[in-house]
């Protein structure tokens, strides 16, 4: 079973046209995925499942890096 979880997000700004939306921050983003699927592993009945608070971020900055 997997440690760990790898993803890319581009945060684009100018490609959201509606003025209710609000984007979040990266730090947003991962708070808001993370207690959405601890949500779900706990309920699908992993009870002891514990993710850690932290998370680490580098930021990408031409195809060389991925």
């Amino acid at each position: 079973m997997p440690n760990h979880v790898l993803m890319v997000l581009e945060i684009n700004r100018s490609l959201v046209f509606d003025e209710n939306v609000k984007i979040k921050s990266l730090s947003g983003l991962v708070g808001a995925f993370k207690n959405t699927s601890s949500k779900l592993i706990h309920d699908a009945g992993f009870i002891a499942f514990k993710r850690k608070s932290s998370f680490h971020d580098h930021i990408i900055k031409d195809e060389k890096r991925m």
